[in-house]
């Protein structure tokens, strides 16, 4: 009987070469498919819950919910449950237990109280949550005092918000962002307010590392707006939108 001839050494190290070249293309291009997967799973997750926001305000004359983890209480009536899941991003490998939000850069401590606020409403129910919702019950830290002199930083950003008067009590971030949404951004000439489509209400910033060059220039956040629509947007959206507004190194955001 005739000896059946094999693959030679050369002939299978060829073959592996492909392969190994193949691979090479193809995971990276997977890798790509699948990150762009959870841009995508992230962007429904807050479309959801942008919709149930939405309802509570209908309910609720107009009513902000206290925080992200009121919608899935009994008392909100939206029947609900088991979607706690929308409030993790996909891309955030702690699961909604970071307190930094992946905000990385100087701005690191600012809106911290926010995500803690979700942590601890009600007080003993903790829950993940990866979204950062500008909106909430939560009052704004910080004091305030309206004169040319003052020694607290926030003051511009209260005045902004339409609280002039130090001896008023400080509002609720919900409270607050409602009056710069009317008033829009200080400018020379004048406030316009903000179109509701690009105003941010929850916000996710896990899709990029955050530092600051692209922190000024990538549009690596994905928010629900207060009429309910999803964009992107750099994580100092205001400078986006607006081209009064300075980013921190001073310049003007350009496309």
């Amino acid at each position: 009987m005739p000896r059946r001839a094999g693959f030679t050494l050369i002939e299978l190290l060829v073959v592996i070469a492909i392969i190994a070249t193949l691979a090479g293309l193809l995971i990276p291009a997977t890798s790509m498919v699948q990150s762009r997967m959870k841009d995508l799973r992230c962007g429904n997750n807050l479309r959801q819950v942008g919709t149930a926001i939405v309802a509570v305000r209908m309910e609720r004359d107009d009513k902000l919910p206290p925080s992200l983890r009121s919608l899935f209480l009994p008392e909100s009536g939206l029947q609900m449950t088991g979607i706690e899941r929308l409030l993790v991003c996909p891309k955030d490998a702690s699961k909604g237990k970071a307190n930094t939000m992946n905000r990385g850069g100087p701005l690191t401590p600012d809106l911290r109280e926010l995500w803690d606020w979700e942590q601890t409403y009600p007080p003993g129910t903790p829950l993940a949550v990866s979204y950062l919702y500008q909106c909430s019950g939560a009052p704004i830290w910080g004091s305030y005092d309206s004169s040319a002199n003052s020694s607290d930083p926030m003051s511009w950003f209260y005045y902004d918000l339409g609280f002039p008067d130090p001896g008023l009590p400080m509002p609720s971030w919900g409270v607050a962002k409602r009056n710069e949404l009317m008033r829009g951004q200080p400018s020379p000439t004048g406030n316009t307010g903000w179109p509701g489509d690009v105003f941010p209400v929850v916000s996710c910033f896990w899709h990029q590392r955050w530092n600051p060059a692209n922190a000024e220039s990538d549009k690596k956040t994905v928010s629900i707006a207060w009429n309910g629509n999803v964009f992107w947007h750099i994580p100092f959206w205001s400078a986006q939108f607006n081209n009064t507004v300075r980013l921190p190194s001073g310049r003007l955001f350009t496309n």
